[in-house]
């Protein structure tokens, strides 16, 4: 059986020049398009949470609302349309779209930024409801504060989703904590045991 010839002059590193070459390129190539499609990419941020406003006195943080905040972290301007809410059926079955006008409440629009917002890079748009607003819905029962059902009312809390709508056609769904979920529970249940 014959010997392999020991490595030990340049060709041996050479051989791993073209393939070093060839891949090189390709990092290089991918890098090169991700930087040129990254500026074109709509990149809001938005979340649901619970917030503490000064309201009646300017100094003093004194009414609770509910605040769906979008944030633009992208180069590219984004108008935001609306916002909607998704609600999946129980048993397991489809999603219902429902659009509601929350941040026109009296006490909420003084506070919230007018639609449509155009937001350009490192601009934020807030837009308040009241803490009372889901129970003051007409017909609340076919949104997430079903009295008539605990169970379905429980899963509609836990499940139900905010979207961001642009004028782009991208739809952002907006971050909720589990914590903000639990919150909006106790409340139900604070409300139903009335």
């Amino acid at each position: 059986m014959p010997e392999l010839e020991a490595c030990t002059t340049w060709e041996c590193v050479n051989s791993f020049a073209a393939w070093f070459a060839a891949i090189a390129t390709i990092i290089i190539s991918s890098l090169a398009l991700w930087l040129s499609v990254k500026d074109r990419m709509v990149r809001l941020e938005a979340t649901f949470w619970n917030s503490l406003v000064a309201y009646n006195n300017p100094t003093i943080p004194d009414t609770w609302f509910y605040a769906l905040t979008c944030v633009n972290l992208g180069y590219r301007p984004v108008t935001i349309t609306n916002y909607h809410w998704k609600l999946f059926q129980f048993p397991f079955t489809k999603k219902t779209k429902i659009v509601t006008n929350g941040h026109k409440f009296i006490e909420a629009a003084q506070l919230s930024t007018k639609l449509p917002a155009d937001l350009a890079d490192g601009k934020q748009a807030v837009f308040y409801l009241p803490s009372t607003f889901f129970e003051q819905l007409d017909r609340s029962d076919e949104f997430i504060f079903c009295r008539s059902n605990k169970l379905l009312a429980f899963w509609r809390i836990y499940t139900f989703n905010v979207y961001v709508d642009t004028s782009v056609s991208k739809v952002i769904k907006a971050k909720m904590s589990l914590k903000m979920r639990r919150n909006i529970w106790s409340k139900y249940l604070n409300i139903t045991s009335r």
